[in-house]
């Protein structure tokens, strides 16, 4: 008999890692029996019973193991992660990633039934003749290439099935929407919500597809008394607090600057839209407060016009206008209307009341970058898409919501339209977004402002 290195005491666990176990040179096809004898007396031979473990996701890996008899199994290190387990037969060499480097981390192992394993620790190696040695590193090479190589295929695979549950997940997004938001029942409903006024809609249309001057928009305010009464009405009343009485328009403009009279105008315009009823006054608020985010975030960005992102965040949200007036008339179906798709109710409803295409469609898209990249959006409202979606997450970050609930999976990609890709949601918050809101404290809304740190 020979005698080896592992000989000791019994373990007191369920690998038993002091038997005296017989070297086999058929599992080391290449190298002779005396070198096999070597490879024995410096390694150690561990016996595992079923469902022993090997080795743990925090062990180091300054070994590499060798099955001798049995099967082990070995698990991806992150919990999370979607790449699945791999088996090793008798013969079979398992290694890290890369084994040369110090602080590799390996995957968890344990043994499918009983089990034998031969452990050879990196600092053993240098006891080993120079053919021993170079054999051992070629077996770790061609071991670790193996792992690679099926660890690739796994995340090709991993890939493709992402890829095609994203197309499907967009697919049934929108399958038969068109068709329902058409129906009589939601044609119904659209047609008792009361329209903006029309001048304000002849404003935003000229705002967004006509080659206006500033001079020119305020032109257009001060001509028509609708406007111009609305404006002052609105910006003397307690909600905005000014020191001073605002007697024009173009007092108005020197005081806040065309954009933020553009986007007063609009917003009471739309709050004289919704009926006078907690729920809706709930939706003004929300809608608000996305609004001058919003313009704070394409400011910031320097992309897309402020104007026009302050226009869709207060309108992005009419959808659920319809469905709360919905509910409100089949109170029964409340369960089944909560399932009805908003943003395709809201883009119908601004159709209706003849607001710009480009804005209808960024609000049909608004929710896309929740769980689809930006290739997935038209191009001429992608950018748009991205300022609301950020938009909201700020919005969410402002009222605490934890972050780790929020939709993030794009983030990146839709962060980096802005110029942003190097900035965290938080840093971008703090850095970028309050700042641009704290330029406009006048004109934000009592609610946001107490909702910004000092």
């Amino acid at each position: 008999m020979i005698k080896l290195w592992n000989r000791g005491r019994p373990a007191a666990t369920s690998d038993r890692s002091s038997e005296v176990v017989k070297p086999s040179s058929s599992l080391f096809e290449g190298i002779a029996e005396r070198d096999v004898v070597s490879l024995y007396n410096v390694a150690k031979v561990r016996q595992l019973s079923a469902g022993a473990k090997l080795y743990r996701h925090n062990d180091l890996a300054e070994s590499v193991y060798v099955v001798l008899k049995g099967m082990i199994r070995t698990e991806p290190s992150d919990s999370s992660s979607a790449m699945e387990p791999q088996f090793y037969a008798e013969g079979g060499w398992i290694v890290g990633a890369d084994f040369n480097r110090q602080s590799h981390r390996l995957n968890s192992a344990l043994a499918v039934g009983a089990a034998s394993v031969l452990v050879i620790k990196k600092s053993s190696m240098q006891a080993m003749d120079e053919s021993l040695r170079q054999y051992v590193n070629a077996k770790i090479q061609t071991a670790t290439l193996q792992a690679l190589t099926l660890s690739s295929q796994q995340r090709d695979h991993l890939a493709t099935e992402i890829e095609q549950l994203k197309q499907e997940l967009v697919r049934v997004r929108s399958r038969g929407k068109s068709e329902f938001v058409k129906s009589e029942v939601i044609q119904g409903v659209i047609n008792k919500i009361p329209r903006l006024p029309v001048s304000s809609v002849d404003l935003v249309n000229k705002l967004l597809y006509q080659e206006v001057k500033t001079l020119e928009m305020v032109e257009l305010v001060r001509n028509d008394p609708a406007l111009t009464t609305l404006l002052l009405k609105t910006i003397n009343s307690s909600f905005y607090n000014f020191r001073q009485n605002i007697a024009d328009v173009n007092h108005a403009v020197g005081l806040l600057g065309f954009d933020s009279v553009y986007q007063i105008i609009m917003a009471e315009s739309f709050r004289q839209s919704l009926p006078e009823t907690p729920v809706f006054q709930q939706i003004y608020q929300h809608s608000l407060q996305i609004s001058h985010i919003a313009f704070a975030v394409s400011q910031a960005s320097q992309v897309g016009r402020p104007a026009e992102l302050a226009t869709l965040g207060l309108v992005h949200e009419t959808g659920s206008v319809v469905l709360e007036l919905l509910k409100k008339q089949n109170p029964k179906l409340a369960g089944l209307i909560e399932l009805i798709d908003s943003p395709d109710v809201a883009a119908e409803l601004l159709g209706s009341w003849n607001l710009p295409q480009r804005i209808c469609s960024t609000i049909r898209y608004q929710q896309h970058p929740e769980y689809t990249e930006p290739t997935a959006i038209p191009a001429d409202i992608l950018n748009n898409t991205a300022i609301i979606y950020i938009a909201h997450l700020c919005y969410e970050l402002l009222h605490k919501r934890p972050q780790q609930q929020l939709p993030l999976l794009f983030l990146n990609d839709y962060l980096e339209l802005l110029g942003w890709q190097q900035q965290s949601l938080a840093q971008l918050l703090n850095s970028q977004v309050i700042p641009a809101l704290k330029k406009r404290i006048e004109v934000l809304p009592k609610e946001l402002v107490e909702l910004l740190p000092g």
